[in-house]
């Protein structure tokens, strides 16, 4: 073979296996906090290295921010330093391999741990994902985990923090024999799209359906696609619901720019395939708003509105005298024959579903099916029209007002509240899942694992089209 030839073969073929491969393994730079508080280290002959001549070697050190340096065991230091030890490092109570990096920016300390990437990953196996947990879940969290950390973008200057911003990463994990074989038995692999780590996303519980990056974000991704779990979680917290009052959503509306004054309506106004809400109209006294139900969901707080699949209905406690009358005079009708009447002049098939539904006419677990089975409207309004046959107002007590009562009158896909009488006190919003919906579902993976599937079906079930690559 010619001289030349060959060299140029062996050229392509190097670029051809570069393009299919990625340096996976090596030291990266993660932010643990930012804090201008006391810092506590610890530990086995912890050398300090400031740059000058000499290293300290010391089993404690305690670093306080003063005059923009750093003031360590009484000690004035340059704006960054470095400590290292053959033995984890212990700050503030959290143990950590590699080495910490104190660094003075804007008024504070930024703390860094450069760490080897796997042993990053057994971290935040320990903190995203029980342990006991069936193995194959844990390793495709570690596969999306390692792709998450190579295919994100800078945070400051580090490659990853280690909060939900990123991937919760707590340092040196208990139990590491289990995390350390979910590691090792998959070392090196990661999720490929168009030859680079592909963009990945995971959350806590699906509600039995993932949504689009398109349908939360706005950026499509062709990979990360709604998608139906085969199985229901097993998470004994799926279901959950939460009481706001009006003040605490108007609040946290004003705090975020959104001035309405005094809550009149809210109302989902869409929804996506898996359910979920995608745009909320909201009314005060002041304006009106539309924003998406991911926005919403944050401004409430995440951990209250724990997805964006869900509902919500009032909680009224004190009604005004002219509503009690008109309630009162509903009752002495004949009560089937309204209903019959109100879905007559009902036009969608979402809106009339909406209407039965507040009738009580489903199980708490038919009102979870609904929302993530949003194609099955017409057999969810069958089941409810069969019931009306038979049907007695739960609600038709012997006490002259029954304060739930006013939920007939106000369908729960859109709530109205009179804001002068101020009797709407609390919204009940209620739901399933956890998380944005986008990606791998947590307690999905643990549920598909239990049912026998190993970590590769896993992942291609939430990131179809993409390559699992070492």
């Amino acid at each position: 073979m010619n001289k030349t030839l060959k060299v140029i073969l062996i050229m392509m073929l190097f670029i051809n296996v570069s393009e299919k491969s990625f340096a996976i393994e090596k030291d990266i730079v993660v932010l643990l906090s930012v804090t201008n508080n006391p810092i506590q280290i610890s530990g086995s002959n912890i050398s300090l290295n400031s740059g000058l001549a000499g290293e300290n070697i010391s089993e404690s050190y305690l670093v306080t921010f003063s005059n923009n340096r750093l003031n360590i065991n009484d000690k004035l230091y340059s704006s960054i330093v470095s400590f290292s030890s053959e033995n984890p490092i212990n700050i503030n109570g959290k143990k950590y391999y590699g080495k910490i990096i104190l660094e003075v920016k804007t008024n504070n300390i930024l703390i860094k741990n450069v760490i080897n990437s796997e042993l990053y990953i057994e971290g935040v196996l320990a903190s995203e994902m029980s342990y006991s947990w069936p193995i194959e879940a844990l390793k495709a969290q570690a596969v999306v985990a390692r792709t998450y950390l190579f295919s994100s973008k800078k945070h400051l200057d580090c490659d990853v923090c280690a909060t939900t911003h990123c991937q919760v990463y707590n340092g040196i994990p208990r139990h590491r024999d289990v995390l350390n074989r979910a590691t090792v038995e998959t070392r090196g692999y990661v999720l490929m799209w168009n030859n680079l780590p592909a963009s990945v996303f995971y959350h806590a519980d699906s509600g039995g359906i993932t949504t689009s990056s398109k349908n939360m974000w706005g950026s499509h991704l062709p990979y990360l696609n709604v998608t139906k779990e085969p199985f229901h979680s097993k998470n004994p917290n799926l279901n959950w619901s939460t009481n706001l009052s009006r003040k605490y959503i108007e609040e946290k509306l004003s705090n975020n720019g959104y001035n309405i004054g005094n809550l009149i309506s809210i109302k989902p106004i869409r929804r996506d395939e898996s359910a979920r809400v995608t745009m909320v109209s909201i009314m005060g006294t002041n304006s009106s708003v539309d924003i998406t139900g991911n926005k919403l969901r944050l401004i409430l707080g995440s951990s209250k509105i724990k997805s964006t699949l869900f509902n919500f209905k009032p909680i009224y406690k004190n009604l005004p005298k002219n509503l009690e009358c008109s309630i009162a005079t509903q009752k002495k009708n004949n009560l089937n024959e309204n209903i019959y009447i109100k879905l007559n002049s009902i036009n969608t098939i979402e809106d009339r579903l909406a209407y039965l539904t507040n009738l009580e006419l489903f199980t708490t677990e038919e009102l979870m099916h609904i929302l993530s089975t949003p194609d099955k409207n017409d057999e969810h309004i069958k089941l409810a029209m069969k019931r009306l046959e038979t049907y007695s107002s739960p609600k038709q007590k012997d006490k002259t007002l029954d304060s739930n009562y006013i939920e007939d009158l106000v369908p729960y896909y859109g709530i109205t509240m009179d804001s002068t009488a101020n009797n709407a006190n609390e919204i009940v919003f209620y739901g399933i899942g956890s998380g944005h919906g986008v990606g791998m579902s947590q307690w999905g993976a643990r549920t598909l694992a239990e049912s026998g599937w190993l970590y590769n079906q896993i992942l291609n079930l939430y990131f179809k089209g993409t390559t699992l690559t070492q």
